[in-house]
């Protein structure tokens, strides 16, 4: 039979409470995740915010079809396709593409004299 001393007892205690801690801050990742996980799944009620993502388009919608498969598989809730002065080519593309993606397309009124279309959205032509 094996005699054990004072310093072999002590190094396997050590060695059992570090595997412990090792397992103990496992489990302990384990659960952060699946609660975070949890959290960033759940299903939105229709109260809550929306993320929509407003397109402006104009003349033939010239990497148009690019920038909505883009949003479509993003994280957006909802794509606006905003007719800024479409050609009928560039409309055409538009409703093919709002339908394709279940985007919406809408049209930006600029007719009346004391309206005038915000700065962002005009080009440097």
């Amino acid at each position: 039979m094996r005699a054990y001393y004072g310093a072999e007892v002590v190094r396997l205690h050590i060695f059992g409470e570090a595997a412990l801690a090792l397992a103990v801050c496992a489990a302990l990742a384990a659960l952060i995740s699946a609660v975070k996980n949890a959290l960033l799944s759940a299903r939105r009620s229709p109260s809550e915010a929306r993320a929509v993502t407003v397109i402006l388009a104009r003349g033939e919608g010239d990497g148009l079809e690019g920038t909505v498969r883009c949003r479509a598989h993003g994280e957006t809730d909802e794509i606006v396709i905003a007719d800024c002065g479409l050609s009928a080519q560039g409309r055409l593309l538009a409703d093919a593409l709002a339908r394709r993606y279940g985007a919406s397309l809408c049209g930006v009124d600029h007719t009346h004299e004391d309206t005038e279309a915000p700065e962002w959205t005009k080009t440097n032509d």
